[in-house]
């Protein structure tokens, strides 16, 4: 069985869905999760989550903004998480205005890092592809000091890294993709939260907000 840092009980959880993410499929894990143990396991600690930005508007450049139901969304994800006691030792961001709001409403009080190896324009160029892939599997595997380290980019950079083919549908905006870092390039999937997990966390609190977007509202931070 494989051994990751502070995961306690929840490796239990786990044995049951460990898969190699450098095989042609996607693992059985990825969407049948037990979301109760994989709460568990992020309050634990030494896990790598990746995060598809939020829902964004049509036009995708650079400098394309999340929607309003992107924002609400990430907020409520946001309050759930701190509802939860899930921090982040790490948070690192794609630069693009969409990702980085993204980051910015799940982790208010948080450093964010802007981070080239998440680029997603970056990855559609043969000449630094390969560098950029082998950068991303590195984020993906290598042991955090025992918190959580937060990923937030885009769909293509995490294709590519799992050298696995898959669309929107297997990860749709807002998703968490979680992995478990075993180190020496390796790393493991263990679950996703789906995005409207904050929302239907919300939804069982009768009179609580969603979270707070006004950050859709402003420029996104500087790297």
């Amino acid at each position: 069985m494989l051994t990751g840092p502070r995961l306690g009980g929840a490796l239990s959880f786990f044995s049951g869905l460990l898969f190699t993410a450098s095989v042609l499929a996607l693992p059985t894990s990825w969407h049948h999760a037990d979301t109760e143990n994989l709460l568990q396991a992020l309050q634990d600690g030494g896990l790598v989550i990746y995060v598809r930005h939020g829902e964004a508007e049509t036009e995708e450049d650079d400098t394309t903004r999340l929607t309003e139901g992107g924002c609400e969304q990430l907020a409520a994800t946001a309050a759930a998480l701190e509802e939860a006691d899930i921090g982040a030792e790490t948070v690192l961001s794609s630069p693009t205005t969409r990702t980085m709001q993204s980051a910015r409403l799940l982790f208010p009080e948080a450093e964010i890092r802007s981070e080239d190896k998440l680029d997603m324009e970056r990855f559609t160029d043969a000449e630094t592809r390969g560098t950029l892939v082998a950068a991303l599997r590195e984020l993906l595997a290598r042991p955090t000091d025992g918190g959580n380290r937060w990923l937030i980019g885009h769909i293509t950079p995490l294709v590519m890294a799992l050298d696995t083919p898959f669309g929107g549908d297997d990860l749709p905006v807002g998703t968490m993709a979680v992995f478990l870092p075993e180190g020496d390039g390796r790393f493991t999937h263990v679950g996703n939260l789906p995005p409207h997990w904050g929302l239907a966390e919300a939804d069982t609190k009768t009179g609580e907000s969603p979270g707070d977007f006004s950050v859709c509202e402003q420029e996104p931070p500087s790297a």
